[in-house]
């Protein structure tokens, strides 16, 4: 249950410190908005990665296609 707890965003962390159950409209509307930046840094590192490999296989294309 531990690892569980490490998991929650501090909102939610602080929330069942403090003994309340209930997350607010606003904790989930943050989380989400979390989750989405995640996302979107993910992609961007994945979207940068694939460019560079497109990068190296153009040039290995160029130096296999000259005579």
């Amino acid at each position: 249950m531990e690892n569980a707890n490490n998991r929650q965003s501090p909102l939610r962390k602080a929330d069942a410190t403090t003994g309340g159950s209930k997350s607010t409209a606003g904790t989930m509307v943050q989380d989400t908005q979390i989750d989405w930046q995640k996302q979107w840094l993910i992609q961007n590192k994945e979207l940068q990665h694939v460019k560079e490999l497109n990068k190296f296989l153009e040039l290995e294309h160029k130096v296999q296609s000259e005579p």
